[in-house]
């Protein structure tokens, strides 16, 4: 198994920081289910 790169190699992520990207990725998902917003089609943007 190859080592990851980039620059979040080797990064600590806060529990505040996993649940508000997991939160957020459950949030897109559902708005993607829903047939009245299926139209907005939401994309997942990084900050």
């Amino acid at each position: 198994m190859s080592k990851p790169q980039g620059k979040d190699t080797g990064r600590q992520y806060t529990a505040e920081e996993v649940r508000y990207v997991v939160a957020r990725t459950e949030l897109f998902r559902l708005l993607e289910q829903d047939p009245i917003l299926v139209f907005v089609k939401p994309m997942l943007m990084s900050n």
